[in-house]
């Protein structure tokens, strides 16, 4: 049982007793103040005084109709009042005498530092220092917080003081009690994913099987993808003062088997450059292709196949009576699209290449 005070004792009753010595007269005073005479019992000798007609209360006052005598055994019972209630000396309550968990209403004001010398059965050390500027410190030489699943394992580690402010350890569905970090924030704002090192200037790296670097330079990359596979760099985009430019990687020293014997003409015919507008967006015509009419003459250019839609994969948490390569459907039943892109960019070296072609061709014609 939680109490403070001195301890109860199994054979008291929990009513409070005021001891009085009598000095041959009528009129007493009450360690506590009490609204009628019920709310106290009086005894003299032992024998119980009938409130109201043998003893009357005012606050504090109490007042007998008969003197009580010095050799009198004389003593009042509170009704309703804790027996022994005191106020404890500075340093009397042990932790065994306060409950498990301690309600606070208002405020908790704590002067000095509060130490706390274990959140855990086994803690051996200081674990919680809160000091007197309401610091809040773990552990005594590098505070770190850890959120334990209930095997007792350490998950996710965050909030450090050396290099990073911000390190989690893991982050992901079974958490498991591996302590590969997947997510850091360091001292210099740097947003880590997958990764723990940066280079000075990059604001956003992500490692593994990231693809992308974001930079924080104001001209220059700005955004760098990198084959997760291989992690060389395939592409970037660069800005400079008043332009932004898309580059693909091109170097001649990545590429084989190159050759520019090659038809474009009549490869370029089988294209078929249409007029339309976007179903949402009925006002607005514009020039374009077909992305499957694309796909056949220049495959490169062209992002995901002819009306695909989308499939349950391997791996993916599948509905009862759904398997693997079955059509996904949306809330009425219907399958969901799969569209298809197309980089216009890619069609550039065919135009080239016909250009050219016509104007050998114009040139030979010329020379007749």
């Amino acid at each position: 049982m939680a109490y403070i005070g001195n301890e109860p004792s199994v054979n008291f009753t929990s009513f409070a007793k005021q001891d009085i010595t009598g000095d041959g007269g009528a009129n007493y005073t009450l360690t506590y103040a009490v609204a009628n005479a019920n709310e106290i019992e009086v005894f003299v000798n032992n024998v119980r005084q009938e409130p109201t007609e043998a003893y009357t209360v005012s606050g504090t006052a109490l007042t007998m109709t008969g003197n009580v005598a010095s050799t009198d055994d004389f003593y009042v019972i509170y009704l309703g009042k804790a027996l022994q209630t005191t106020t404890p000396p500075d340093g009397s309550v042990t932790s065994a005498k306060l409950d498990t968990n301690i309600a606070v209403s208002g405020t908790l004001d704590v002067s000095g530092a509060f130490t706390s010398q274990g959140i855990d059965d086994n803690a051996t050390s200081t674990a919680i220092t809160l000091d007197s500027n309401g610091n809040v410190i773990l552990s005594s030489n590098e505070p770190t917080l850890f959120l334990k699943d209930s095997n007792n394992a350490n998950t996710t580690r965050y909030i450090k003081n050396n290099a990073e402010i911000f390190t989690i350890g893991r982050i992901n569905d079974d958490l498991s009690a591996s302590s590969v970090e997947h997510l850091r924030v360091d001292d210099s704002g740097n947003l880590l994913i997958n990764t723990t090192t940066s280079a000075t200037d990059v604001g956003i790296e992500l490692g593994n099987n990231g693809i992308t670097k974001m930079k924080r330079g104001t001209l220059g990359d700005v955004m760098l993808f990198v084959n997760s596979g291989s992690g060389s760099q395939v592409g970037k985009i660069q800005i400079g003062a008043s332009s932004t430019s898309y580059i693909t990687t091109s170097d001649h020293r990545l590429k084989e088997n190159v050759t520019a014997d090659w038809d474009a003409t009549t490869r370029l015919k089988q294209l078929n450059p249409v007029r339309f507008n976007f179903i949402a967006d009925a006002d607005t015509t514009v020039d374009g292709f077909l992305a499957h009419e694309v796909q056949s003459v220049v495959p490169e250019a062209i992002s995901n196949t002819h009306n695909e839609v989308e499939v349950w994969q391997d791996g993916e948490e599948l509905p009862d009576g759904v398997s693997v390569g079955d059509n996904k459907l949306d809330e009425d039943g219907n399958t969901i699209p799969v569209y298809q892109g197309i980089d216009q960019s890619k069609l550039v070296p065919l135009l080239v290449k016909t250009i050219q072609e016509l104007e050998a061709r114009i040139t030979a014609l010329e020379s007749e």
